[in-house]
């Protein structure tokens, strides 16, 4: 496909000539869930063909995270290519909150019922240790058997296959999401 090719689209009564790969990469983002539709139906026509007459992707993503209808943190990975693991069930990754030896966890939303969630997720690549995956599922039973105002709450659990027989299979952990500062944070502003 050529940078340059565009093709005529309508949007709010209007013909507007957008770029075919912009366009595609919207089509994409709306259908997988990383941009939802419900926000981009409810996109002032204005803005909505703003965003339809963009002629490269590095401006498109910009106009979708002005109008809240991406984080900084989704248009970074869909810009470099990694976008695997942005959904994971029902669930959208909006932001990176932190890493530690079983996984990395995300700030993410249920897409349905728009809740934010944390989300732990451990890539593990085939041939790798199965001990680390069973040390994962014994930590997400534990929360999940524990009931107390001050321990956060498991959601909800599961996995997406990679995308090719290199791509790790993504096990994922859901828990109740609380704003605040991270137990890191804290020690490196008031010490241990």
């Amino acid at each position: 496909m050529r940078r340059s090719e565009r093709f005529p689209i309508e949007a709010d009564g209007q013909t507007i000539h957008t770029s075919k790969a912009a366009q595609e990469l919207l089509m994409q983002l709306v259908e997988s869930s990383l941009v939802l539709s419900e926000d981009w139906e409810n996109l002032p026509g204005p803005a909505r063909t703003a965003v339809l007459e963009c002629t490269d992707i590095p401006t498109l993503l910009s106009l979708l995270q002005e109008h809240a209808l991406l984080t900084e943190y989704q248009a970074g990975r869909i810009e470099a290519g990694t976008t695997h693991g942005l959904i994971l069930g029902n669930y959208r990754v909006l932001d990176r909150l932190g890493a530690g030896a079983m996984g990395v966890v995300f700030k993410a939303e249920h897409c349905r019922m728009r809740r934010q969630v944390a989300v732990k997720v451990l890539p593990l690549a085939s041939g790798q240790d199965q001990k680390l995956l069973l040390r994962f599922f014994t930590e997400m039973r534990a929360v999940a058997q524990l009931q107390h105002p001050n321990i956060v709450a498991a959601i909800d659990a599961g996995e997406i296959d990679g995308n090719g027989p290199d791509a790790p299979v993504l096990h994922y952990f859901v828990m109740e999401y609380v704003e605040g500062e991270s137990l890191k944070d804290t020690i490196s502003r008031i010490g241990k």
